[in-house]
């Protein structure tokens, strides 16, 4: 009897298992479209170096738009990376800073950065033969 109600109940767990993978993938498809645009990264590196007031950070990524610079905050804020701290003086402030999690994904993206220098010339050489044989292409249409 046991086993029945293991295979009746299967299905079930296979159901919560793959609503669960789904979810995950899309949070991961969302984080990389949102968190490898420039407003993001900059406002990261920034926060890296030390806390800092709204303005300050608006100051340091002045050529983003307000509407992107404040969607990257708020995904930020979001996901967990950035945290929001208020006074309880008068007049008030905010101060952004990293949370451990910002950390850690900073450190990854630092990572990444480097491995991109390491291989920058591969990947120059592999961009100038990709267009070389694109030419090529185009001029046997």
């Amino acid at each position: 009897m046991l086993t029945l109600i293991k295979e009746e109940s299967s299905p079930n767990v296979r159901e919560v298992k793959s609503a669960h993978a789904t979810e995950h993938r899309a949070i991961i498809r969302e984080l990389f479209e949102r968190m490898g645009d420039d407003a993001t990264l900059r406002l990261v590196w920034h926060l890296n170096e030390a806390p800092a007031r709204l303005s300050e950070l608006r100051d340091f990524v002045v050529d983003v738009s307000q509407r992107k610079f404040s969607l990257a905050l708020r995904q930020l804020i979001r996901n967990g990376f950035v945290a929001r701290r208020h006074s309880d003086t008068f007049p008030s402030w905010t101060i952004y800073s990293l949370t451990p999690m910002g950390i850690a994904f900073l450190e990854r993206v630092t990572e990444l950065a480097q491995w991109i220098d390491a291989h920058g010339a591969d990947i120059k050489s592999a961009r100038s033969r990709f267009g070389k044989r694109s030419v090529k292409m185009l001029d046997a249409a």
